[in-house]
């Protein structure tokens, strides 16, 4: 059997490293990646749900008889702040289904030979566009409800 020249053998040896710090670099930002994409979750959630409630308050308290005319503008903030809620709750059990589809998948190609994996799973999509709905909703109800606020406050 003859040995490769020392020159190729420390090449590939360089490239062996150089793909295991890629992968390991990798690894990292999917990991940065799954957390940021929680926290988004969680805070989307908690201000959602604060300004949901603040919104409740500021009508029981701040501004007990509102102007008739602002009434759709805090129906539309309290619809935007469930939509918001609603949609990044979707947006979890969505990412939670799409992680196990994708498992799946992997293991599948893994007994099949047929590795890496050429399919991948679509959820992930729909778990993006809910992110997005939730975001677009969270905003949507806090300028609905900043305008609501500001016509009925009393100075």
């Amino acid at each position: 059997m003859a040995r490769k020249p020392s020159s190729e053998t420390s090449v590939e040896a360089t490239n062996d490293q150089k793909y295991k710090q890629y992968l390991d670099e990798r690894r990292v930002l999917i990991e940065a990646e799954l957390s940021q994409s929680s926290a988004f979750d969680k805070y989307l959630l908690v201000l959602s749900s604060g300004a949901l409630a603040l919104s409740l308050t500021f009508v029981r308290e701040v501004a007990p008889s509102p102007k008739a005319s602002t009434y759709a503008f805090l129906v539309l903030a309290w619809l935007s702040f469930a939509l918001a809620i609603g949609s990044t709750l979707t947006s979890m059990l969505l990412s939670q289904k799409a992680l196990r589809h994708q498992r799946d998948i992997h293991d599948e190609a893994m007994r099949g030979g047929d590795w890496p994996p050429t399919k991948h799973t679509r959820l992930s999509s729909w778990v993006g566009m809910c992110n997005w709905l939730s975001l677009v909703c969270f905003v949507a109800g806090a300028a609905l409800l900043s305008v609501f606020g500001a016509v009925n406050l009393s100075w």
